[in-house]
């Protein structure tokens, strides 16, 4: 429930679009993913706050923008 912001009922949970929402829920761990390598690049945290399962998603990322 904490995703919605807002109480929704259990009839609007179950007409919802399951495969949109996991897309936006996967971009918002990606935006925050993001965000959390930004600051290790401007030096406010260290690189171990990102674990190597997401620093090899990162790399993934940089390949592909850069193709």
């Amino acid at each position: 429930m904490r995703i919605f912001h807002y109480a929704k009922s259990l009839e609007e949970i179950d007409q919802m679009d399951y495969g949109r929402l996991s897309r936006a829920l996967e971009v918002n761990r990606l935006a925050e993913l993001e965000s959390r390598r930004q600051v290790v690049i401007a030096g406010k945290a260290k690189p171990d706050t990102i674990t190597a399962a997401e620093w090899a998603e990162v790399d993934e990322w940089d390949r592909t923008l850069r193709s």
